[in-house]
């Protein structure tokens, strides 16, 4: 299984031997299966509901689907890192399919960024500089509250394109054409509006599917990129450093029960002990987490925040 170039820390550094590692990494095909099976479920479901459902009942099953979008993208990452099967064309193949192509994007696309943003993080090759410097209030830590309001409404009402597109351009940066990913993209999502007209009506697809991609799941991906790196060390530092160090610039959340499954899906969030072992698939990260505390470096040097009241006031510059 190839590793984005930055890539590990020795593992002795902290703690986790060989041994442990090896019993931990590799293909997670099956837990990822029953995971994209859960969330496509969580969907229909919910697209079936509105079917019966009053016009306001459309609000929160809107903001449940996105969350949901959000949560393929955060499956999808599996298949970035090669997680599913060995053979690379199948492991993309089944990752566009059934995660990728449905909101919007290829894996290819977002491998190309995301190993390079793993092998450069913080410096200034990191592909991350490119939101900071086309949106600096939105990505410069610590905020007001009011801005942090005013980005979350903007984003969920689908006003602030131009900061998402900039956010999300880099998934489309790839060394392939990108036409056939567009045709087949284009190809599932009139499937996907051809079964609409069938079983419902034009609006269904629209406003529960093209609507919260665009809306609810851009919020999303916001907040868990503004948990992952953002407040972590000094300002100055961000895409300033010259040399890769994960534990200085690299945040871990830990998940609520609620807020959690909604907004930091799969173990999404453990991101430290994600850049430090790339090869560890999310089934095993919150144990990897578990294991890494138990070694007085890590736990004394490695951010880690529990729950979203804490992340927000770190956010904000009141922790």
């Amino acid at each position: 299984m190839e590793l984005p170039e930055d890539s590990s820390r020795s593992t002795k550094a902290f703690g986790i031997t060989r041994a442990w590692l090896t019993a931990h990494e590799g293909r997670v095909l099956g837990p990822w299966l029953r995971a994209v099976g859960v969330e496509w479920t969580v969907i229909l479901t919910a697209i079936a509901a509105a079917q019966v459902s009053p016009w306001w009942a459309w609000v929160p099953l809107w903001v449940l689907v996105g969350t949901r979008q959000h949560a393929l993208g955060a499956l999808l990452h599996e298949g970035v890192h090669r997680n599913l099967l060995a053979n690379r064309r199948a492991n993309d193949a089944l990752a566009n399919w059934l995660a990728a192509y449905p909101i919007f994007i290829p894996v290819q696309g977002y491998r190309t960024s995301h190993f390079r943003h793993h092998r450069w993080l913080e410096t200034d090759k990191d592909p991350g500089r490119l939101s900071l410097d086309a949106h600096p209030k939105d990505w410069t830590c610590p905020m007001t509250l009011g801005h942090f309001v005013t980005m979350v409404l903007r984003d969920a009402s689908g006003l602030g394109q131009a900061s998402s597109a900039s956010l999300l351009a880099y998934l489309w940066e790839m060394d392939e054409p990108r036409w056939p990913h567009v045709v087949r993209i284009v190809g599932l999502q009139l499937a996907f509006l051809g079964l609409a007209l069938v079983g419902a009506d034009v609006w269904t697809y629209l406003l529960l599917w093209v609507v919260p991609s665009l809306t609810i799941a851009p919020l999303c991906y916001r907040l868990r990129g503004l948990s992952d790196h953002s407040a972590v060390g000094p300002m100055q530092l961000k895409y300033n450093r010259s040399e890769v160090d994960v534990i200085a610039s690299t945040r871990t959340l830990v998940p609520g029960p609620i807020l959690g499954p909604l907004l930091l899906p799969w173990a999404a969030s453990y991101h430290v002990e994600h850049h430090l072992f790339p090869t560890v698939g999310f089934t095993n990260l919150p144990e990897l987490h578990a294991q890494l505390m138990r070694h007085p470096d890590y736990a004394q040097r490695a951010h880690v925040t529990c729950g979203h009241t804490a992340f927000l006031r770190e956010l904000l510059g009141r922790a």
